[in-house]
């Protein structure tokens, strides 16, 4: 099937590429059955506790409600973004930049430390 145009006509017809045509109906289907495979798909990663990784594009809020562990990590590196009310929509780099001067080597490395903690890779008590 080509792209959904979304336009009806008076048959109830959805155009649905440049010369296709699908009824309504088809395309509830075809759009119902897309939505259970997402669901499937979410339902198999809550199953197996497949974790997200942390990346320099995620929000601060978003990391640590996903990884708590890293919170007091942060913290001991004197890095407070965690509690401030930007942390809903500022990213890690951002903060990290901004707010502590993190050139590339550092937050790459800083991120990494995250991870290994949010993995289990390392105890957060193992950090100086």
């Amino acid at each position: 099937m080509g792209i959904f145009n979304w336009g009806s006509n008076k048959d109830n017809e959805v155009k649905v590429g440049p010369s296709q045509q699908a009824n309504s109906q088809e395309v509830m289907e075809v759009m119902q059955e897309s939505s259970s495979q997402v669901v499937q798909i979410v339902k198999t990663v809550a199953a197996n506790n497949v974790k997200q990784k942390i990346h320099k594009d995620m929000t601060i809020g978003e990391s640590v409600r996903l990884y708590p562990d890293t919170v007091p990590v942060m913290l001991e590196h004197g890095i407070h973004c965690v509690g401030c009310h930007v942390a809903h929509w500022e990213t890690l780099e951002q903060g990290f930049r901004g707010h502590y001067g993190m050139d590339d080597e550092k937050l790459t490395a800083f991120i990494q430390v995250l991870n290994d903690v949010a993995d289990g890779k390392i105890k957060k008590e193992m950090i100086e």
